[in-house]
């Protein structure tokens, strides 16, 4: 895993909620670079009965083996602990990062 160095002291990852509907919970996690618009990767999701559909994954080129998916996904557990993570359909660029998440 390769990473800026040093990352820009602004780089954030956000966990936002986006909307409650028919017994679920929209999120998004967001990482870049804070008041800049700059969105270096994201994490979409949807938790219904105590399962998180993961709904998008992803992380601009530029920023692919900086370990922004890493970071992403280490939000997504730490504010999901214990959930069953259901996929969905996998494109085959995602299956790498799946397979590394695990």
């Amino acid at each position: 895993m390769r990473r800026p160095n040093p990352l820009p002291a602004d780089y954030v990852v956000r966990h936002v909620h986006m909307d409650h509907h028919h017994g679920q919970d929209d999120y998004m996690i967001v990482a870049g670079v804070e008041g800049t618009g700059d969105v270096w990767g994201y994490l979409s999701y949807t938790t219904f009965r105590d399962i998180a559909f993961i709904t998008y994954i992803e992380v601009k080129p530029e920023h692919r083996r900086d370990g922004v998916s890493r970071d992403l996904w280490a939000e997504f557990s730490r504010q999901n602990p214990g959930v069953r993570v259901n996929y969905g359909l996998l494109l085959p660029d995602a299956v790498p990062i799946v397979a590394a998440l695990e």
